[in-house]
């Protein structure tokens, strides 16, 4: 889940490589964050990071409508056709892109599912 900086704590895990602009990875998934990283992560001008668990509310959590496997690549397909001439490893990016795909497959599972066509 994406935790903004400020919102980091001693002891969370990070779940996906911490890189910055250039691609370089300045943390690697899995680790353990401790004070020094967080200082360090600030230090970097890092804004968001994915950390393993549940960030935020529980209210967040239970109004989002689920959706199926395919509403999720539905959702995936949608939302990269819109991000084929930005830098895919941005930071900034990653998170907006993820952000959007959340969105599109929550208004997917939201729509009405249209009746099967009875003619053979």
């Amino acid at each position: 889940m994406k935790c903004t900086v400020g919102k980091l704590e001693p002891g969370m895990v990070v779940a996906r490589d911490v890189v910055n602009v250039n691609g370089a990875v300045l943390l690697i998934a899995g680790t353990e964050l401790s004070l020094q990283h967080l200082r360090a992560i600030k230090m970097w001008g890092i804004h968001f990071i994915d950390v393993a668990g549940e960030v935020g509310t529980e209210t967040e959590n239970q109004t989002a409508p689920q959706s199926s496997p395919e509403q999720q690549l539905a959702a995936v397909a949608r939302v990269d056709r819109r991000f084929l001439f930005v830098i895919p490893k941005s930071p900034a990016v990653m998170v907006i892109r993820d952000l959007a795909i959340k969105r599109v497959a929550s208004q997917l599972a939201s729509q009405p599912v249209p009746a099967p066509d009875a003619t053979p």
